[in-house]
């Protein structure tokens, strides 16, 4: 299968930036442990950040075109599910040689609850502020530093950039189970 890659940090389900990103840092003390509470507090995370999250403005650089945009989220992954109940990027193949994005632009408090409400079963494709498209590389700019993580790891960071790494991963699967591969 095929494994992503972050300013040189690699991944192999996906990286997020944005309102998750948010959500991740809130559950870390500054330190850097991961604070005490479980899934309730990570609940609570989600609603608080939900309400108060601000976008910051993003330049993202997909096959030469360079785009401004106010990012909510923006997933980049090579799996298609996320914090267990999420399907951020549902049409993700893990051996086709690209990495699915899902860019949600920034979004009211109404739009916020309903794109939590369709994300767990991959239903929010369809609104018109979310961009969903592959690519094999990206490079994303902030204007400052944000919070990223990387399969679940939290780090900062103001500039990014993320490749495929084609086949970096050899698996064992069952042909004929529910999973996400293709065969040639």
């Amino acid at each position: 299968m095929d494994a992503g890659s972050c300013n040189n940090i690699p991944f192999f389900n996906g990286m997020g930036l944005g309102f998750d990103a948010e959500v991740a840092a809130q559950n870390y003390s500054p330190d850097g442990e991961v604070k005490k509470g479980g899934k309730g507090k990570y609940w609570w995370h989600i609603i608080k950040t939900l309400l108060f999250y601000r976008e910051h403005r993003m330049t993202i650089v997909n096959n030469g075109s360079s785009k401004k945009v106010n990012c909510f989220i923006n997933t980049i992954s090579n799996g298609r599910r996320f914090a267990g109940d999420f399907f951020l990027t549902p049409k993700a193949i893990a051996n086709d040689g690209l990495l699915d994005v899902c860019a949600i632009e920034k979004l009211n408090l109404f739009e916020r609850f309903s794109i939590l409400l369709k994300v767990p079963k991959g239903e929010h494709l369809n609104v018109s502020k979310v961009k969903y498209f592959n690519s094999d590389k990206l490079k994303l700019e902030f204007d400052r530093e944000v919070p990223f993580h990387v399969d679940g790891e939290l780090f900062f960071a103001s500039f990014f950039e993320v490749n495929i790494i084609k086949g970096a991963i050899n698996v064992i699967f069952n042909p004929n189970g529910d999973h996400f591969f293709t065969f040639s």
